[in-house]
């Protein structure tokens, strides 16, 4: 920047100010790196027994870190999953770590019934469950992430967004009656949760952007980064190549911070350590919005159907490799990061 000495001043004085308009300049260039240099995003899981302090412990004491954020599953239908596992939650709670909440509009035992459409989420219909919900989490007293419907962009679970009950107009409306249940100031509700607007991010940028509610009520984008290599038969990518794709899409968005809410990769036809390795160091350098990865720790096979062949779990391959990595990227600082 070009910086005219006024022409009214002698010499010497418009040196003085040049002086310190640029003195100005270089100090506020060294704040800018520092702060760019303590930048940290946060590392967090998601695993089966989603609500076993055992297997959190396990985890934790594997990977050498409890991890920042743990994903824990929430079906509106399911009575033994309906509500937060508060012993659970609190026992994370000590440890650092902060919930996020796949909170599903669904009954387990009968996946496509209608009942949780948004539609009759939007008429007040389930009113009272969303206000337990929200006080439970006010009890809990500790940041919540809620993740309200995630990849309501696909076709595979019932709260899809597209037509009849579950429109676009419907899917905005119930998102917003839900947010202002819990921000309702005359009965305290769940002023600690955070809401993650979550697609899975394989839609248009127009398709986006007529499911995104009004910007005040979310708080993060989420987005979905598998590497499908196995199960689809597709070609090996990056983590940075599918990252790319999900951000030039979300760069239409308003511009909240980001976190990719579950990425993984298989071990066969490429090394998942470095898939690992080079794909976080790629996040953090190049998308300073995103502030958390959370990595999908799960055998498919295990999980669903034994014919499924993506493994992403950590604890294959069997050499130890990609934990490893995993231990590796919890050990830099940059990877040190929280969620509050």
């Amino acid at each position: 920047m070009r910086i005219p000495a006024p022409l009214s001043l002698p010499l010497r004085s418009s040196s003085r100010i040049v002086a310190l308009c640029l003195a100005a300049l270089l100090v506020a260039g060294m704040f800018a790196s520092a702060s760019a240099a303590t930048r940290r995003v946060a590392l967090g899981v998601s695993m089966l027994k989603d609500r076993d302090i055992a297997t959190y412990d396990a985890f934790s004491l594997e990977s050498g870190r409890a991890p920042a954020l743990w994903t824990i599953w929430s079906d509106w239908g399911t009575p033994k999953t309906q509500f937060l596992p508060m012993d659970f939650m609190l026992h994370i709670k000590s440890k650092g770590s902060v919930p996020i909440i796949n909170w599903q509009p669904v009954n387990s035992a009968a996946k496509w019934d209608r009942s949780f459409s948004y539609k009759k989420i939007s008429s007040g219909r389930h009113d009272p469950y969303i206000k337990a919900f929200a006080q439970q989490v006010n009890e809990y007293g500790g940041r919540v992430l809620i993740r309200f419907a995630h990849e309501f962009d696909g076709s595979w679970y019932p709260w899809g967004v597209g037509s009849g009950e579950n429109s676009f107009t419907w899917f905005k409306k119930a998102w917003g009656r839900i947010w202002k249940i819990f921000r309702d100031p005359s009965a305290g509700l769940a002023k600690q949760a955070r809401f993650v607007w979550s697609p899975q991010g394989s839609k248009s940028r127009d398709w986006m952007a007529k499911a995104f509610p009004n910007k005040s009520y979310v708080d993060y984008l989420g987005f979905t980064a598998f590497n499908w290599v196995t199960y689809k038969r597709t070609q090996w990518y990056s983590l940075a190549r599918i990252v790319t794709h999900r951000m030039s899409l979300f760069k239409y968005l308003p511009p909240k911070r980001i976190i990719v809410t579950e990425t993984g990769t298989d071990y066969r036809r490429g090394s998942k350590a470095a898939w690992l390795k080079d794909g976080y160091a790629a996040v953090y350098t190049r998308w300073p919005r995103i502030v958390a990865i959370n990595y999908f720790n799960v055998d498919m096979r295990l999980a669903t159907d034994p014919n499924r062949l993506e493994n992403w779990a950590l604890e294959y391959p069997s050499d130890g490799s990609a934990m490893a990595a995993y231990r590796a990227l919890l050990n830099q600082a940059r990877f040190k990061g929280r969620v509050y």
